[in-house]
């Protein structure tokens, strides 16, 4: 005769004998978390420069790393840029185009502003404050230079870019491209005289979902951010009219 109790004790035997797999899995899942939350494991997403060839750059790219940001606040770095163009141009200015990707789904973007999402393509967007005229990185509306840029014959730039140390800006990869224009004369379209680029230069820095820095890199960029690039220009110009050196209202008042 069986026991009224018999089926009970088949199945806490049973789950009994599951306990040391499912006791495995967990320790197995937290140690994956903690690896991924220390950066010691995370999703592939775009390599420190992209992947394929190089795209190639008419002048020589100086990048230096000037101070690296990671506190309870903040997350970051300072870099400096420089180019020297080959041949000699008469005026040489940045565009920068970046962007902020989670590393743990890689198709989402974040953005400081509405205005930068309203321009963005594949989340990559020009670098320049909301209501700037001209793309140039540090270029005043009035055309002068700002203070953490020179636009001469040879291009100098110091960008500071950081993220706040809390979600959603933790696991992210802050990423840029910079690429040095001609810069146009007085009174030319600034639209149809940056057709010309004249190299593409990559750097990032990656937050740990723990807010912890990683990751500084630079370098050439790939051929493959090429089209991004390409398409954040048209969404900028999407946005504005025709835009001279100097600008078109303080020519007519001459």
């Amino acid at each position: 005769m069986t026991q009224p109790n018999s089926g009970l004790q088949r199945l806490f035997s049973f789950l009994n004998s599951l306990l040391p797999v499912l006791l495995g899995i967990f320790l197995l899942f937290v140690i994956v978390q903690l690896c991924i939350d220390y950066g010691i494991l995370r999703p592939a997403v775009e390599s420190a420069a992209g992947t394929g060839p190089t795209i190639g750059a008419d002048g020589v790219f100086e990048w230096d790393l000037l101070q690296v940001h990671d506190t309870p606040f903040v997350n970051g770095a300072d870099a400096s840029i420089k180019f020297v163009p080959e041949p000699p141009r008469a005026k040489v200015g940045f565009v920068q185009i970046v962007r902020t990707q989670d590393l743990y789904k890689p198709d989402r973007f974040y953005y400081p502003s509405d205005e930068k999402r309203g321009r963005s393509s594949n989340g990559w967007y020009v670098d320049r404050w909301d209501g700037a005229l001209f793309p140039i990185f540090g270029m005043k509306n009035d055309c002068s230079e700002g203070t953490n840029v020179e636009i001469r014959n040879i291009a100098t730039m110091i960008d500071r870019p950081y993220r706040p140390d809390r979600a959603p800006y933790l696991g992210v990869r802050w990423q840029a491209v910079v690429v040095p224009v001609p810069v146009p004369l007085a009174g030319q379209d600034f639209k149809e005289a940056l057709k010309t680029k004249l190299g593409y230069y990559y750097w990032n820095w990656t937050v740990t979902k723990n807010g912890t820095l990683k990751d500084v890199n630079e370098g050439l960029a790939r051929e493959t951010l090429k089209d991004d690039i390409k398409n954040a220009f048209k969404k900028w110009w999407g946005t504005k009219g025709e835009v001279r050196c100097p600008p078109i209202e303080r020519l007519t008042e001459k």
